[in-house]
């Protein structure tokens, strides 16, 4: 989408909420500290501040988004405010965001879209999305990639964990992760578990997955359009 925003940019008015004359584009940012440690954002603005003449500014969801605006793109990682929507604060935030981008969608882009990052912030939803591309074989969105083999558990109690697993075709040694996938400390707990006992250590609830040997490398795909890039993370 990153990709066709000059294309859109020029059919539509330079400013998206006003009949300024200006041809400066203002790009508004939302994002945790630890994601732009992660992304490297810094970098990424040092570059854009060098490249282009383009308006990149941090926007603040406790404060009203038509005073920040206009905006032309906004880039937003909300994954912690949808995975704790239970928050009041962080709720409120969301609502802010969603009702804007609502109101102006013909006038901005939006990257990454909030309806794309729900599915990330919940590892069952994930796992059912990579097994539904890959299950319809006669089907082209079938992508060929391996989706472990898991089951879902909410409740720990009474809880025979050999009958689930092998209902599933899942045997030891198994992935042990929290369902939800960030917003908190206790959503970055997983490991690697051998035997059934060991797997009531993990608080429900828990995704379980069939564990497949990837040599302490983690590999990350990213695509615009048709272009695509992996790189490779060791674990530490």
């Amino acid at each position: 989408k990153t990709l066709a925003f000059h294309s859109k940019l020029s059919m539509t008015s330079t400013s998206p909420s006003s009949s300024s004359s200006s041809q400066v584009v203002r790009v508004g940012y939302y994002m945790s500290k630890s994601k732009e440690k992660a992304l490297k954002w810094d970098d990424f603005l040092q570059l854009a501040r060098k490249e282009t003449e383009w308006q990149i500014v941090p926007i603040q969801l406790d404060e009203s988004l038509e005073t920040q605006g206009p905006f032309h793109m906004i880039i937003h990682k909300l994954t912690d405010e949808i995975s704790s929507q239970h928050k009041p604060e962080l709720a409120a935030k969301l609502e802010h965001i969603s009702k804007y981008l609502e109101k102006h969608k013909e006038n901005i882009i939006e990257v990454d879209p909030i309806k794309y990052q729900r599915p990330l912030t919940n590892r069952g939803a994930m796992s059912d999305l990579l097994f539904q591309l890959n299950s319809d074989h006669s089907s082209t969105s079938a992508l060929g990639v391996i989706c472990p083999k898991f089951t879902i558990v909410d409740d720990k109690k009474g809880v025979s964990f050999s009958n689930i697993l092998s209902a599933k075709g899942i045997q030891f040694p198994v992935m042990c992760k929290t369902l939800q996938a960030c917003g908190t400390k206790d959503s970055h707990m997983m490991g690697v578990v051998f035997k059934e006992e060991d797997i009531f250590s993990f608080a429900a609830p828990m995704i379980i997955q069939s564990y497949h040997n990837h040599n302490g490398f983690l590999y990350k795909v990213f695509v615009i359009g048709k272009k695509s890039k992996c790189c490779c993370q060791k674990i530490s």
